[in-house]
């Protein structure tokens, strides 16, 4: 069977308008391939542009945190500091306060009841025990009328002489003997509680101190 080849210009319109469709439609096919690609790139490069950005975004938040953690910690460690060394000022001043009351109120509870020297000269003569020859309890001459009243014979048959001395303040004592002395004068025991928190001074005579 042979085949006969009809040109193109005998073709009928209907003819060529098929055969131009055909070819139109071949060569569109590349174009839409071609013009997904290109959206399909663009999109990946717009998905992947994203990505970079929220992560740059992200490293930028987390390094703002940061240095405003830091600038806070510095905040709070320079506050801190500054509470603590009000505490202490305030600490101190406080205790002050409070050794400066508690020696007003020492010597005004001597000068109402002078019979508080009495447990200290107990305590002392257990401390000393029997005392080596020659041996005094110096006291203020008026506390020295109070414990010859009521611990006159303990004194005496421990060995120990009672003696008076006005230069010592009211409310504490002396002890001297051959064996050694003990110091229980306010003076002195005023100014070991001075030392126990870390302070020095001198113990203030009370002006109401009775003769």
């Amino acid at each position: 069977m042979s085949s006969t080849v009809i040109p193109r210009e005998k073709l009928s319109a209907y003819q060529r308008w098929e055969l131009n469709s055909f070819d139109a439609g071949a060569a569109a096919e590349p174009q839409a391939e071609t013009a997904q690609a290109d959206a399909r790139s663009q999109r990946e490069g717009y998905e992947a542009g994203y990505r970079v950005g929220v992560a740059a975004a992200h490293a930028d938040v987390q390094r703002a945190a940061a240095a405003q953690a830091a600038q806070l910690n510095a905040l709070l460690a320079a506050a801190s500091h500054e509470i603590a060394t009000i505490d202490a000022h305030l600490a101190d001043e406080l205790l002050d306060l409070a050794l400066a009351l508690a020696r007003r109120l020492a010597g005004e509870a001597l000068r109402l009841r002078p019979e508080l020297v009495l447990p200290v000269v107990r305590e002392c003569l257990q401390a000393s025990g029997r005392a080596h020859a020659p041996a005094q309890i110096a006291l203020h001459p008026a506390d020295a009328l109070i414990v010859r009243e009521h611990l006159g014979e303990q004194c005496a048959s421990g060995g120990w002489i009672i003696s008076e001395d006005p230069s010592l303040v009211r409310g504490g004592c002396r002890l001297e003997s051959a064996g050694g002395s003990l110091d229980a004068s306010i003076e002195s025991r005023w100014q070991r509680l001075l030392a126990a928190f870390g302070r020095d001074g001198e113990w203030l005579d009370p002006p109401a101190n009775p003769s």
